[in-house]
């Protein structure tokens, strides 16, 4: 067991693009829900804790996990506000650990488990409050960017919509898996970003910014290949995840 690590993995969404009554973490990719394998690859990092927040048709998806036999424990995202305030929700359960925080997302499924090992070592040996594992891409159209500073340091991540034409250039994106030193991630969920809440959608990742504005040590690493970091929009990306993750397993 990896005392010093927890890990969260997000699952509330809706998946309004599915045009599904199915929750979306659960369809299925090569006849296994996608959230089977992002639990598989929690249980493989062996941490202390594993919580998983659900949401949208939490019941249902309850019923899966606990199927899954695993020791994950369960919270109730009660209205979707978005990532942060999912994470809100775990602080209860994370009150007494000290370490690293791990952010999955159930709709991430295919992403190999060497990737988020070198991810949580590069964050721990860097004792960096914060590090995001990022992905470059040829057509990066469609994906947040990665905006950094003539230090290479990160400024911000603005969304494609919100982004300037210059902005558009960066072909760094944000995959959205990140670790977080444990303290520093609840001092932000509860901190400045509270007092925005009722303008603001809690999005996470946003906050790599402010705590660079408060002199935090933030990191953003490109460990992985874009393909294990695929996220599941629609059911044309579950038939192309089917398909590459069919490839793999003969490729093992």
């Amino acid at each position: 067991m990896n005392k010093h690590l927890a890990v969260i993995i997000l699952a509330a969404g809706k998946g309004v693009r599915m045009k599904s009554q199915l929750p979306k973490v659960l369809h299925p990719i090569a006849g296994r829900p996608m959230l089977g394998y992002t639990l598989d690859l929690a249980r493989s990092l062996k941490p202390k804790l594993e919580i998983c927040v659900l949401g949208h048709q939490s019941r249902i998806v309850r019923d899966y996990i606990e199927k899954e036999k695993g020791k994950v424990k369960i919270v109730i995202q009660k209205k979707l506000l978005g990532s942060a305030d999912a994470v809100k929700q775990t602080r209860s359960i994370l009150r007494h650990f000290r370490g690293t925080v791990l952010l999955l997302y159930a709709d991430n499924p295919l992403v190999k488990p060497q990737t988020i090992k070198n991810l949580i070592r590069y964050h721990q040996q860097a004792h960096a409050a914060g590090t995001l594992l990022v992905a470059t891409l040829d057509k990066p159209k469609g994906y947040g960017r990665i905006i950094r500073n003539s230090a290479y340091d990160i400024l911000r991540i603005v969304e494609e919509i919100d982004a300037k034409e210059h902005e558009k250039d960066s072909k760094e994106i944000n995959t959205g898996i990140c670790c977080y030193n444990k303290e520093r991630l609840f001092s932000m969920v509860f901190g400045f970003f509270t007092l925005l809440n009722i303008i603001l959608n809690y999005i996470l990742i946003i906050r790599f910014g402010f705590m660079g504005a408060c002199y935090a040590t933030i990191f953003a690493t490109g460990l992985g290949f874009i393909f294990y970091t695929y996220y599941i929009h629609r059911h044309l990306s579950i038939a192309f995840e089917g398909v590459k993750h069919g490839k793999e397993k003969g490729k093992d």
